[in-house]
Protein backbone atom coordinates (compact mmCIF):
# COMPACT_ATOMS: atom_id res chain seq x y z
CA UNK A 1 0.00 0.00 0.00
CA UNK A 2 1.72 3.66 -1.03
CA UNK A 3 1.04 6.44 0.95
CA UNK A 4 1.93 9.94 0.53
CA UNK A 5 4.15 11.81 2.05
CA UNK A 6 1.90 14.31 3.01
CA UNK A 7 -0.48 11.48 4.42
CA UNK A 8 2.54 10.42 6.46
CA UNK A 9 3.70 13.82 7.58
CA UNK A 10 -0.12 14.11 8.71
CA UNK A 11 -0.35 10.96 10.61
CA UNK A 12 2.77 12.02 12.35
CA UNK A 13 1.34 15.09 13.82
CA UNK A 14 -1.26 13.58 14.83
CA UNK A 15 0.29 11.28 16.94
CA UNK A 16 2.96 13.77 18.42
CA UNK A 17 -0.33 15.74 19.23
CA UNK A 18 -1.77 12.14 20.92
CA UNK A 19 1.85 11.65 22.88
CA UNK A 20 1.71 14.96 24.11
CA UNK A 21 -1.74 15.29 25.20
CA UNK A 22 -0.77 11.71 26.86
CA UNK A 23 2.24 13.58 28.51
CA UNK A 24 -0.29 16.47 29.72
CA UNK A 25 -2.32 13.95 31.36
CA UNK A 26 0.23 12.07 32.95
CA UNK A 27 2.13 15.35 34.31
CA UNK A 28 -1.90 16.63 35.92
CA UNK A 29 -2.58 13.68 37.40
CA UNK A 30 1.25 12.61 39.09
CA UNK A 31 1.63 14.99 41.81
CA UNK A 32 0.40 18.62 40.40
CA UNK A 33 -1.31 19.94 43.52
CA UNK A 34 -1.60 23.09 42.26
CA UNK A 35 -5.18 22.97 41.42
CA UNK A 36 -7.97 21.02 43.04
CA UNK A 37 -8.13 16.91 42.00
CA UNK A 38 -12.01 17.25 41.29
CA UNK A 39 -10.88 20.24 38.58
CA UNK A 40 -7.63 18.11 37.22
CA UNK A 41 -9.95 15.08 36.78
CA UNK A 42 -12.22 17.11 34.91
CA UNK A 43 -9.36 18.53 32.66
CA UNK A 44 -7.71 14.83 32.47
CA UNK A 45 -11.38 13.66 31.47
CA UNK A 46 -11.98 16.16 28.67
CA UNK A 47 -8.23 15.72 27.27
CA UNK A 48 -9.20 11.98 27.15
CA UNK A 49 -12.54 12.34 24.99
CA UNK A 50 -10.15 15.04 22.65
CA UNK A 51 -7.91 11.64 22.14
CA UNK A 52 -10.94 9.72 21.75
CA UNK A 53 -12.01 12.17 18.67
CA UNK A 54 -8.75 12.42 17.49
CA UNK A 55 -8.23 8.90 16.72
CA UNK A 56 -11.65 8.08 15.65
CA UNK A 57 -11.66 10.87 13.27
CA UNK A 58 -8.45 10.29 11.84
CA UNK A 59 -7.12 6.86 12.12
CA UNK A 60 -10.66 4.94 12.23
CA UNK A 61 -11.99 6.55 8.87
CA UNK A 62 -15.06 8.42 10.74
CA UNK A 63 -13.55 11.71 8.21
CA UNK A 64 -15.04 10.24 4.92
CA UNK A 65 -18.00 8.53 6.41
CA UNK A 66 -21.55 9.74 6.35
CA UNK A 67 -22.93 13.05 8.05
CA UNK A 68 -25.01 10.82 10.51
CA UNK A 69 -22.41 8.78 11.35
CA UNK A 70 -19.68 11.54 12.57
CA UNK A 71 -22.88 13.21 13.83
CA UNK A 72 -24.11 9.85 16.05
CA UNK A 73 -19.74 10.17 17.11
CA UNK A 74 -19.49 13.30 17.93
CA UNK A 75 -22.76 12.55 20.01
CA UNK A 76 -21.52 9.92 21.23
CA UNK A 77 -18.34 11.26 22.63
CA UNK A 78 -19.92 14.05 24.40
CA UNK A 79 -22.86 11.89 25.95
CA UNK A 80 -20.15 9.71 27.65
CA UNK A 81 -18.13 12.85 28.47
CA UNK A 82 -20.89 14.98 29.82
CA UNK A 83 -22.27 11.68 31.54
CA UNK A 84 -18.81 11.07 33.33
CA UNK A 85 -18.44 14.71 34.20
CA UNK A 86 -21.85 15.08 36.06
CA UNK A 87 -21.46 11.68 37.98
CA UNK A 88 -17.89 13.51 39.16
CA UNK A 89 -19.28 16.44 40.07
CA UNK A 90 -22.45 14.92 41.53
Amino acid sequence: MYRSKTSFKHDLILWLVLVLFTLLSWILGHDFTAIDTKILSIIILIIGFIKVRIVLMNFMEIKTAPRYLRWFMDGWCLGVCGLLLFILYR
